[in-house]
């Protein structure tokens, strides 16, 4: 299993996650679609598509 180094900065106040595309891509995610959160591993089988976690609602 490959690795790669990111660092995290955290903003409570956000509502979306921010991440770069050099992010995206050294994570090896391949985005199918951006507003249904839909995306699939580069190292997926054809066909494979996984849906983005929901996030929590903040009370």
């Amino acid at each position: 299993m490959a690795s790669t180094r990111a660092y995290l900065a955290v903003d409570e106040n956000l509502t979306e996650p921010l991440m770069t595309d050099a992010t995206i891509d050294e994570l090896g995610i391949q985005v199918i679609s951006f507003k249904r959160g839909l995306w699939r591993h580069v190292s997926d089988p054809p066909g494979v598509v996984r849906e983005s976690v929901a996030r929590e609602e903040r009370g």
